[in-house]
């Protein structure tokens, strides 16, 4: 990761260009991250797909994909990218649909984040994404690890996480977000089908 900007404001961040370079701003300092790679990109749309598939089907929400800020304080600015989040109906009616238009971050916290946790990553930055999910009132969060397989389900309080689940090949993951979807974690790690396809 590279870092930059240190000391920058609020006012400065607005003032920043649109982007879709990933970077999180951690107290003032802004902290670039590499370009996803192939890998990151076709698991993390796997996940993507069938829950936006879901949501939309029943009229949940929405559930948008990164680069999007979500603004954990304006001071010192503190910012957070995760890979999926999902955003209900009734917490957009709550916090107002003005609240998101027109601003480059979302000012109110979505109920459920999912992050795809590299191999590289340090147990204490998840510790400390974590912790800022849990002072802005996410409601979970799902750890996605491609290396392991599995996708670890946690729920979210104001200033502490409890695992509800972790989630494996030949298993269906439990959400307590999302009660009526059970996607099958092999489907979250299975060959993407241009690979298939290749073959034939």
């Amino acid at each position: 990761m590279l870092t930059s900007r240190t000391g920058l404001t609020y006012e400065a961040y607005l003032a920043l260009p649109e982007t879709m370079q990933r970077y999180e701003i951690i107290d003032g300092e802004l902290i670039m991250s590499p370009s996803p790679d192939f890998e990151h990109q076709w698991r993390s749309t796997a996940i993507y797909d069938p829950m936006k598939q879901y949501v939309h089907t029943n009229r949940l929400g929405i559930v948008l994909y990164a680069p999007l800020d979500i603004m954990i304080q304006q001071s010192p600015l503190r910012t957070r990218q995760p890979d999926i989040l999902y955003i209900s109906l009734d917490r957009i009616r709550h916090f107002g649909l003005d609240s998101i238009k027109g601003v480059p971050f979302f000012s109110f916290p979505p109920d459920l984040v999912v992050e795809l946790v590299s191999p590289s990553e340090s147990k204490r930055r998840i510790e400390d994404k974590l912790i800022d999910y849990c002072k802005i009132g996410v409601q979970e969060c799902w750890l996605v690890r491609p290396r392991d397989e599995t996708v670890e389900v946690l729920q979210l309080k104001a200033d502490s996480s409890q695992q509800l689940g972790l989630f494996g090949c030949g298993e269906t993951l439990k959400s307590a977000v999302l009660p009526g979807w059970s996607p099958a974690i092999d489907d979250f790690f299975a060959p993407p089908d241009f690979l298939k396809w290749l073959e034939m």
